[in-house]
């Protein structure tokens, strides 16, 4: 017996087995390609002839490791390739990643359901031998339960494992920050295999240093977009309002080519402090004053906000279009106690896109008798909207108790919303279905070297917001626009453009034409032979043109937009400067001879079609572009 007991310890010792550890190691015994292999040498130690992403394998069928907080992989000898644990049946699905010249891996488990594990593997970012010395979890110490008040975090950084250029690169610094050198619209991503975030509340990126271009997030599974501006430290991507079930992947992209240190990157979820106070349903509402679209009486509209939930899943729709919509008042009773401040945080915005946590309003609330909390706005929303279109109030409650704790009247989350139509501005407006932008533009098509003149017509309605122009533009003219204006009399109709390079935004700088119109028959506007080239100081990259439509009420006086609901119409294109700026080199070969005369008298008989015969810039072919080859030939000009 007493030879047992000391075999027995020994067995410990030469395993490094720990109190709170439980060695699988034994557990790995298939691979998940059969050009995989692996052996056990007399001291224990696995060695692992992996090929790209197969894997080492142990199956679990739906064992419960939620009493583990992590799974930890020793190796022998540092690894010469990438090596990740996945663990498969975890919600979401466990994945940790760790560079060659590793010695050890861990994989934590906070934030994931571990309570069904159907498989772990070992895999390898390339074909290599990794020595594994010992597989073991690690048990749970004073497991305490989770604190709802309290932010709860999960890092996401060592998952940012890969790229979406091949030119790209990610080295993973000493204090496990990320250094990531892209290209243009690259990707640094991290891969999740549907992984569910519906527990969390938004991810967050950070930056050691302010970036210097702009930086989008894109969140695959969901399709979130978030695109930010240059000079940011960090990205907040809000959940709100999408199915975090599946998420796939995640990417980091760049405007340009850059190195960025990442610092941080991981799940939030936000905590809610307790509190005994509530908000009565019964109390609790806004006092919103409308007018009808013809000559009816005002009529004052009191919603309420049952907690159980108002009309629909908590949403209202007022049926009739509004000329006016003036908020009177919000109101609401606190009871359970006294709190120490009440607020009303709202939005308005349009009923086809998300709304921004950062266009929300506060509405403090003042204390009244019996635990009533109100506040008077007369605020008419509806001239802040400048448009005729379908809208969304969504709004919720807040307050605080004594102690600084916050509790919420908000619909479970989903917040209390209310539909309705502005037709504040006036009943006048530009009639989509007889507005016409048309363009010419020239191309080099790509495949072929061909260079053609074809016409953008563009029906002004968000389904036609943002287009993309195919291959390369030399030029783009845009030659007249017409807009018919229904429902009354407008005036000073005008039409605003920007040119700008993608990734950027407009701005004063940028615009390229601001220009009236003329009035014919049956209120249509029109610009003829406006011959506007957007393209005239652009450099070669890839470029938006945008532009929209204003005019004024000649009744109200009130302005009246055609800006796809404050949005604007896109064109995206490519651009080459035409000559590579040489003057006179009408057909592109590099220099100016009796060739390029040849181009301008066939561009003139319409036998051809030369997009730079126009050589004096007076835009029209004449003779007189011969004349100005002929100065630049004799080197008059």
């Amino acid at each position: 017996m007493k030879k047992l007991f000391t075999l027995f310890l020994l067995t410990l010792f030469a395993l490094g087995a720990k109190a709170g550890e439980v060695d699988i190691t034994s557990s790995f015994s298939y691979t998940w390609n059969g050009e995989e292999s692996f052996s056990t040498n007399e001291d224990g130690v696995i060695v692992f002839e992996a090929v790209q992403w197969g894997g080492l394998a142990s199956w679990r069928g739906a064992e419960d490791w939620s009493g583990y907080e992590k799974l930890v992989v020793e190796f022998a000898e540092a690894t010469t390739v990438g090596t990740q644990i996945l663990i498969q049946g975890a919600s979401p699905q466990v994945s940790q990643f760790a560079d060659a010249g590793s010695t050890s891996l861990e994989a934590t488990f906070a934030g994931h359901d571990m309570t069904a594990v159907s498989q772990v593997a070992l895999q390898a970012n390339a074909a290599g031998t990794v020595y594994v010395k010992r597989i073991y979890l690690v048990e749970k110490e004073n497991d305490q339960p989770v604190d709802p008040t309290q932010d709860q975090t999960l890092d996401l950084l060592p998952k940012f494992t890969g790229t979406w250029n091949e030119a790209e690169t990610i080295t993973t610094n000493a204090d496990g920050s990320k250094e990531y050198t892209s290209v243009e619209w690259g990707g640094m991503a991290a891969w999740l295999g549907g992984a569910d975030w519906s527990n969390y509340d938004a991810l967050i990126i950070e930056f050691a240093d302010a970036t210097t271009c702009a930086t989008k997030v894109a969140v695959i599974g969901p399709d979130i977009e978030l695109n930010q501006e240059a000079g940011i430290t960090s990205i907040t991507i809000p959940f709100e309002g999408y199915d975090m079930t599946a998420v796939e992947q995640v990417g980091l992209q760049t405007a340009e080519a850059v190195r960025l240190t990442v610092t941080k990157a991981y799940l939030i979820k936000y905590g809610q402090a307790e509190s005994e106070l509530k908000f009565d349903a019964e109390n609790t509402s806004v006092q919103a004053m409308t007018f009808g679209m013809d000559d009816e009486e005002p009529e004052t509209v009191t919603v309420k906000f049952p907690e159980t939930g108002w009309g629909q899943d908590g949403e209202n729709i007022i049926k009739s279009a509004l000329k006016s919509f003036v908020i009177n008042s919000f109101s609401t009773k606190v009871t359970g106690g006294t709190a120490s401040s009440v607020k009303v945080v709202a939005w308005v915005y349009h009923a086809d896109k998300q709304r921004k946590d950062d266009d929300s309003k506060e509405f403090e609330l003042t204390a009244g008798d019996d635990g009533m909390w109100s506040c008077e706005l007369n605020i008419d929303i509806l001239p802040m909207l400048g448009e005729e279109d379908d809208w969304i109030m969504e709004l919720y409650f807040e307050g605080q108790d004594a102690s600084g704790n916050t509790f919420m009247y908000n619909n479970g989350g989903e917040n209390y919303k209310v539909f309705f139509n502005n037709k504040a501005s006036a009943s006048i407006a530009f009639d989509t279905n007889n507005s016409m932008l048309t363009g010419s533009s020239t191309f080099i098509h790509e495949n072929t070297g061909e260079q053609k003149t074809e016409y953008m017509f563009m029906p002004l309605t968000s389904e036609y917001a943002e287009q993309s122009i195919q291959g390369t533009v030399l030029q783009i003219i845009l030659n007249s626009v017409s807009l018919k204006v229904i429902n009354g009399q407008a005036r000073d109709v005008c039409v605003f453009a920007w040119c700008y390079p993608q990734g950027e935004s407009k701005s004063d700088d940028n615009k390229v034409m601001e220009r009236g119109f003329a009035e014919s028959e049956e209120g249509v506007w029109y610009a003829d032979e406006m011959n506007e080239d957007v393209t005239a100081n652009l450099t070669d990259g890839n470029w938006v043109l945008e532009f929209c439509f204003r005019g004024n009420d000649v009744e109200s006086g009130k302005e009246f937009w055609l800006n796809n609901g404050g949005r604007n119409f896109k064109v995206n294109f490519t651009f080459k400067a035409q000559n590579g700026g040489l003057k006179g080199d009408v057909n592109q070969d590099g220099k100016v001879d009796i060739s390029d005369v040849v181009a301008v008298i066939n561009t003139m008989a319409k036998t051809a079609d030369f997009p730079n015969a126009d050589v004096n810039g007076d835009k029209k072919v004449d003779i007189s572009d011969v004349v100005s080859i002929i100065n630049i030939m004799a080197g008059n000009e």
